[in-house]
């Protein structure tokens, strides 16, 4: 992302979010707060379609926003795509 500040932003403003990771991945999930995460270095979300949560550090994002109209059916097929692979699928960008 350009800064920290903005992705900090989109976290604070936004309980979804679409995250694309430095390595090109996108990953769509539930901002979860989390008291024991870095605060300056990383943050918690619970992908969707999947049971447990993942720590993010904020140096593998490239970009993040917020998921604000989505229909039913797009995002139960993400949540089935994100629950059946074992990392993070690539998804085609909006």
């Amino acid at each position: 992302m350009n800064n920290d500040r903005d992705l900090k932003n989109v976290l604070t403003l936004s309980r979804e979010i679409r995250i694309r990771m430095i390595d090109a991945s996108v990953i769509y999930a539930t901002v979860v707060d989390d008291p024991h995460t870095e605060a300056d270095e990383s943050f918690r979300v619970k992908p969707w379609g999947r049971s447990e949560t993942m720590v993010i550090r904020f140096s593998d994002v490239s970009s993040a926003r917020p998921v604000s109209r989505m229909g039913w059916h797009a995002q139960r097929a993400i949540a089935a795509a994100q629950g059946a692979a074992r990392a993070a699928p690539v998804l085609p960008a909006d």
